[in-house]
């Protein structure tokens, strides 16, 4: 993950499409199977488990 880029926000506010990287997980636009920047897979706690997500970011948002 670049090290330009904003915190990831909290899990539990994001959609289902941003938490499997479907969408950005700072715009919300749909990523498709174009170009899209991979944010690596990061651990979470949701409900009190330990879960891992794979957030992904859009070349806007992506870009410094």
């Amino acid at each position: 993950m670049s090290d330009t880029l904003p915190p990831l926000p909290p899990v539990g506010g994001l959609s289902t499409k941003q938490v499997r990287g479907a969408a950005c997980v700072y715009c919300g636009i749909h990523l498709g199977v174009g170009p899209a920047i991979d944010l690596g897979e990061q651990p979470a706690a949701v409900a009190d488990l330990a879960v891992r997500w794979f957030p992904r970011a859009c070349n806007g948002c992506g870009t410094p």
